[in-house]
């Protein structure tokens, strides 16, 4: 039987983060090195006179998509710091979908946004105390 109490003395060690911009700019950075290197490899596509319009199409779906979602996740992240967990949660799936096409931003900004959306996961804002609400009656 797992002991709740040591369970949650070891997640404890991963809420250090006080605010969840920490985990939005890792993120925002993997997702910009995975953006940069799926336009070099687009660009490296349309040098190649042997690919087809489908070949084209299948990897702006395949390795734009998740950077744009990663970007997207990071900058709402940023924006609103109650939706969190749902944007680790759209980080950490675009960041295993960059993996497809565009190689994880050679796997640098794949681990980038892949930490990062895990960082967001652990988030929790900080709880006021009682005191904090009491209001001055003057």
């Amino acid at each position: 039987m797992v002991d709740k109490d040591k369970l949650r003395k070891f997640f404890s060690y991963f809420s250090i983060f006080n605010r969840n911009r920490d985990a939005a700019t890792v993120v925002m950075i993997g997702g910009i090195i995975t953006f940069i290197v799926s336009i070099i490899i687009l660009t490296l596509l349309l040098g190649n006179s042997d690919t087809s319009t489908d070949e084209y199409v299948l990897f702006l779906i395949g390795a734009l998509i998740p950077s744009l979602m990663e970007i997207f996740a990071a900058i709402m992240m940023w924006r609103r710091e109650d939706m969190s967990k749902i944007m680790g949660t759209v980080a950490v799936l675009g960041s295993i979908l960059s993996l497809i096409d565009s190689e994880g931003g050679l796997a640098i900004g794949f681990f980038l946004a892949l930490f990062g959306g895990i960082m967001s996961l652990f988030y929790h804002p900080q709880r006021k105390s009682s005191g904090d609400n009491i209001r001055s009656t003057n």
